[in-house]
């Protein structure tokens, strides 16, 4: 190696050294080593922190998301139970009262000793009453499917788009393929039906509607 140096006798000098190739390289050696340790012991101690993290946090996100999914399934079962026993109390009371009173009315309708503007009163009311009787069963066909199972699901879906019709929607339902189903996948379809169609009919314009 060599450098220049000043002298106040002689002005300026080159200074010269030597050394073995062997020194060197094991210096250099030496050198390295300290700053490798210094440089890489904190590059991996902040890896390993960060990979302990990320870990602790993918852990806290999995234990979240299964519990989430917990409460969801808990809520959707308590919904889907109380839906099931609104619709058996209904069907088994009201439902039953109003179609026998329709039964009564129409049956007194069809006297004949009954007077004619007597007997137009109770045909209207008649009609009145099978109106109302469908128009229940339909909502609680909504609100709970009496068979919602993969043999049933058509009907269900029929039941569903029957009042389309009363704001002059044509629907129609198609199902294949879906014999097989487990009954959790076929309320699953039947709930997203429910939302399309309910949508469709309200806010469409639409004069067809068809549920594949």
């Amino acid at each position: 190696i060599y450098t220049r140096v000043t002298s106040q006798q002689n002005g300026d000098l080159l200074f010269e050294a030597y050394y073995r190739l062997d020194d060197i390289t094991s210096r250099r050696e030496q050198i390295l080593s300290v700053f490798r340790f210094n440089t890489l012991a904190p590059l991996v101690a902040m890896t390993l922190f960060a990979a302990a993290m990320l870990q602790v946090l993918t852990r806290q996100i999995r234990r979240a998301g299964r519990e989430r999914e917990r409460l969801l399934r808990t809520a959707i079962e308590a919904s889907d139970a109380e839906r099931r026993r609104i619709a058996r109390d209904l069907h088994d009371g009201v439902v039953q009262d109003i179609a026998g009173t329709a039964f009564t009315v129409s049956g007194l309708a069809r006297d004949p000793a009954m007077p004619t503007a007597s007997r137009r009163l109770l045909e209207g009311a008649s009609d009145s009453l099978r109106d109302g009787l469908k128009a229940l069963r339909s909502l609680l066909a909504e609100i709970h499917p009496p068979d919602l199972r993969a043999a049933g699901l058509r009907a269900a879906l029929l039941d569903l788009t029957a009042p389309a019709a009363n704001v002059g929607i044509q629907a129609s339902v198609s199902v294949v393929g879906v014999e097989d189903a487990a009954d959790a996948s076929v309320a699953l379809v039947w709930r997203v039906a429910q939302e399309a169609v309910r949508n469709a009919t309200r806010h469409s314009g639409a004069s067809t509607l068809a549920v594949t």
